[in-house]
C-alpha cells in the first residue's frame, strides 16, 4: 500500500493530505469540546457552523505557509516550526471567528485545546509518515544499497 502512495504524483499526495489534514481539523472541535465539557452538544446551529468553518480557515492558511511543499520524507524542525505558525494562525482566526459570531455553548477553553490538539494532530500525521516511509526496508531498499569509503588526499 505504501509502495501505491510513493508512486502517486507530487499533486495528488498534496490532495491526500489536504484531505486528512480537513478531516482531523472538523473531528478536532467536537472532541475539544467534548474535553472541555465532559458531553457531546450537537444542538446549537453556530456549533455546527464552527465545526464546518474550521478547515475552511485552516486549508488555505496551511497552503500558503506551505505545509503542503514539505516533502514527508525530508520533514525536519523547520517543517514542525512551519506547523506550529499555520496551526496558531488558524486557532486564533476561528477563536475570533467564534467570539464574532458569539457562539455562547463554546468555552474559550475550548479555543485552546483545539490549538492543542491540531498541533498533535497535523504534526504527528506528517512524523508518523515520515517514520513509516523512513523505517520501511520495502520502501527505501535498505538491503540493496551498499557501503563506500571516499579517502581524501590534501
Amino acid at each position: 500500500m505504501l509502495k501505491k502512495i510513493i508512486k502517486l504524483s507530487r499533486v495528488k499526495k498534496q490532495l491526500i493530505a489536504l484531505f486528512f489534514d480537513s478531516i482531523f481539523i472538523m473531528l478536532i472541535v467536537p472532541i475539544s469540546f467534548f474535553i472541555r465539557l465532559g458531553y457531546w452538544n450537537f444542538y446549537e446551529k453556530n456549533l455546527i457552523v464552527a465545526i464546518i468553518a474550521a478547515p475552511i480557515i485552516a486549508i488555505p492558511i496551511f497552503i500558503k505557509l506551505g505545509l503542503y511543499r514539505a516533502i514527508i520524507r525530508y520533514i525536519g524542525f523547520q517543517a514542525l516550526l512551519s506547523i506550529l505558525k499555520a496551526v496558531s494562525l488558524y486557532a486564533l482566526i476561528w477563536g475570533l471567528l467564534v467570539f464574532m459570531l458569539r457562539i455562547e455553548v463554546i468555552p474559550r477553553s475550548a479555543i485552546f485545546i483545539n490549538w492543542s490538539l491540531a498541533i498533535l494532530a497535523i504534526g504527528g500525521l506528517r512524523v508518523i509518515a515520515k517514520w513509516l516511509l523512513v523505517n520501511n526496508k520495502a520502501i527505501t531498499n535498505k538491503n540493496d544499497t551498499k557501503r563506500i569509503n571516499i579517502l581524501w588526499r590534501f
